[in-house]
């Protein structure tokens, strides 16, 4: 999931030039969407750090 995120993040920035021509309205359009995409990274990364301590200590028991 993460490689997914970090591939479109990879995807807009080589785009960038392409996207904003689309999306002439919104110049801060790739700043936002690699932002955003980096935000879903930490959130995985976080629970899957959390899931990961859990089942080490249940499995501890």
């Amino acid at each position: 999931m993460i490689a997914g995120y970090q591939e479109l993040i990879q995807f807009v920035e080589a785009n960038e030039q392409a996207l904003a021509a689309i999306y002439p309205k919104d110049p801060k359009l790739i700043q936002v969407t690699a932002h955003v995409l980096q935000g879903r990274i930490q959130t995985v990364s976080i629970f899957l750090e959390k899931a990961i301590r859990e089942q080490i200590c249940c499995g501890k028991q």
